[in-house]
């Protein structure tokens, strides 16, 4: 009787055991389903983010590269009617700014410089001096779009006089750069995906040479700057060089 007894309680703890294990299993798949529910959602909702973002229009920087009509070479004067870089269809810089062609030399400026500034995300901007019988003079003008999308139209001119001062430091500035005998197009000035474009065009004694860059460097960029220090536009700029 006593061993009857005995034999019962084992298999009662036994059983005891067994459901208790169950349970502690039953919970342990509980949790992991859980678990792989929420990873589950969690790739659900970051694939329909992806999706989302995938559909954004996110317009394509342009690409800013020297014009293949320019010679890429030790040297030697253009004259700005290559100054266009730009496709055809689109209209040259010079049309944009109402400005001729520094061959006409109806104006009366026997001397004259222009520097044109076209920056990716800014207004872009001409700045020209000249000197005629009444002295040095300055003008600036200004685009309405930016440069690397719609240009706009011009909106706005600035105009006044130079001093002596000013005159001859913008020639010494050029002469430092050896601007005259610099090449129209610099070895080695790759092509980028935003920054802006440079020229810089002259016309002394009847001769005219332009040069074209994408990142001037040392003395060719003092020479670009001196014509938006001139203007007084050097920090509206800033972050182009």
């Amino acid at each position: 009787m006593i061993l009857k007894h005995l034999r019962r309680f084992c298999q009662e703890g036994n059983e005891g055991a067994s459901r208790s294990e169950r349970l502690s299993g039953r919970r342990a798949y509980n949790v992991s389903m859980r678990k792989l529910l929420g990873l589950l959602l969690g790739i659900a909702v970051l694939g329909a983010m992806i999706f989302g973002l995938s559909r954004l229009y996110i317009p394509a920087l342009p690409q800013i590269e020297p014009p293949p009509n320019m010679e890429n070479d030790e040297g030697g004067s253009l004259d700005d009617t290559l100054l266009n870089p730009y496709p055809v269809g689109e209209k040259d810089p010079l049309d944009l700014f109402d400005e001729p062609s520094l061959w006409d030399t109806s104006s009366g400026h026997a001397e004259t410089y222009r520097m044109i500034l076209m920056p990716t995300f800014d207004h872009p901007v001409l700045v020209k001096a000249w000197r005629d019988n009444d002295g040095p003079k300055l003008v600036t003008k200004f685009l309405s779009g930016k440069g690397g999308y719609d240009k706009g139209k011009l909106f706005r001119t600035d105009r006044r006089d130079l001093t002596e001062d000013e005159w001859n430091s913008l020639i010494h500035t050029l002469d430092t750069a050896n601007f005259w005998f610099a090449p129209a197009v610099r070895k080695g000035d790759d092509p980028v995906t935003d920054g802006a474009q440079w020229w810089l065009q002259g016309r002394s004694d009847g001769n005219i040479h332009s040069i074209f860059r994408i990142t001037p460097k040392g003395q060719e960029l003092d020479s670009f700057l001196f014509f938006l220090d001139l203007a007084g536009q050097r920090n509206a700029y800033q972050g182009y060089w």
